[in-house]
């Protein structure tokens, strides 16, 4: 019977407890690669033994080459063997001097890490190389749209050229998408991609958000019953969206060229997102709920513009 683990296997997000049981897996199936391993560089682990035997999907091995290859250019390709801290310290002080943002760098390191314990676990060195202490990442304020732009790009959808599909006008379509995004905070994504008729109930909406995996409920009312009523025949299983990723770049530019039209600074629908969290957080209501996955100190800290005076938000769609 094979060693093998499922899909994922020792990945950069395994517990330590989680990488413990399969240590035994992993030296069965490797040990007759022997001392040679050690003067393999990470990147040569990754291609020959690492993504297989991990057996992440195409897109994801893609992703680890590329952060890999970025180690390999900027740590100087050091093998196994050789690896210490002061590779860690070279490839951090390199990555910023082409101003590379602290979590891009990060996420490069947590699959070299990776590697490097799926190497420990096979026997091929003795122990893990210190890595210094990882870079702080701060994360910028939330700057949420503010209900008189929001209100100021529902009055300029008349303008708007796209999306449009069947008897649904662009301006149908960008009225129904503020509404809900103001109402839901969905990430463009799920809205965009995810967000289905399956998910509107007779009195509540409900949704699972594609990161978290976590159920969300948010009530109906007569305002987000009246938008839902304009995409009515936009699509049989999607409310707004379409299930390729085209449109989500679609959505972005022509909310930027709105923006312009309505004499606005550019908005993305972050900013909608951030605007609905606000507004929740203002009336009461539990924002970690809202955002989809994280608790109210980390909602009000990255999302929460908490100088926004309370309002009904929804009745400027009246």
């Amino acid at each position: 019977m094979s060693n093998k683990p499922g899909r994922g296997g020792v990945g950069p997000n395994r517990t330590r407890d989680q990488r413990t049981s399969l240590t035994d897996g992993i030296k069965s199936m490797f040990s007759w690669i022997g001392p040679k391993a050690a003067r393999m560089t990470v990147y040569e682990v990754l291609l020959q033994h690492y993504i297989q035997f991990t057996n992440v999907r195409p897109q994801t091995a893609k992703r680890y080459k590329c952060e890999v290859r970025r180690w390999e250019r900027l740590a100087g390709s050091p093998k196994l063997f050789e690896i210490n801290a002061d590779h860690f310290l070279r490839f951090r002080e390199a990555a910023l001097a082409e101003d590379l943002k602290p979590s891009s760098l990060e996420g490069s390191l947590k699959i070299v890490k990776a590697v490097l314990r799926f190497a420990k676990d096979s026997g091929w060195i003795d122990s893990l190389p210190r890595w210094g202490k990882p870079l702080t990442i701060e994360t910028p304020p939330a700057d949420p749209a503010t209900l008189d732009e929001i209100e100021a790009l529902y009055r300029i959808a008349d303008n708007a050229f796209r999306p449009a599909r069947g008897s649904v006008s662009p301006a149908d379509w960008w009225r129904a998408f503020l509404c809900l995004e103001l109402w839901t905070g969905l990430r463009v994504s799920d809205a965009i991609m995810r967000f289905s008729w399956e998910n509107v109930e007779a009195d509540k909406i409900m949704f699972r958000a594609s990161k978290t995996g976590r159920m969300h409920i948010f009530p109906r009312c007569p305002i987000v019953d009246a938008h839902l009523k304009l995409v009515a025949d936009w699509d049989p299983d999607l409310v707004v969206g379409n299930p390729g990723p085209r449109m989500v770049t679609t959505v972005r530019d022509e909310m930027k060229w709105l923006c312009g039209q309505a004499g606005i600074r550019e908005l993305t629908p972050k900013a909608l997102r951030e605007a609905c969290v606000t507004n929740w957080l203002i009336a009461g209501e539990s924002a970690g709920r809202i955002i989809h996955g994280t608790g109210l100190t980390i909602a009000e800290r990255h999302y929460a513009g908490r100088l926004q005076i309370l309002t009904e938000a929804s009745q400027r769609f009246q």
